[in-house]
């Protein structure tokens, strides 16, 4: 499993919000809490404004 499709995946909640990171990527996937989809967006640098 750790090497399957979702190695690198990080999982964080905070007040409504559900957001997915693939640390390999950048790419982070944010939800609600009824699973709806937010936003999509990729971080380039950690600490800096990614342009979303």
């Amino acid at each position: 499993m750790a090497q399957g499709n979702f190695a690198g995946i990080q999982f964080s909640y905070s007040g409504g919000n559900h957001a997915f990171f693939n640390a390999t990527t950048g790419d982070v996937w944010e939800y609600g809490d009824h699973g709806n989809f937010r936003n999509h967006y990729r971080v380039h640098e950690l600490g800096k404004d990614h342009g979303r």
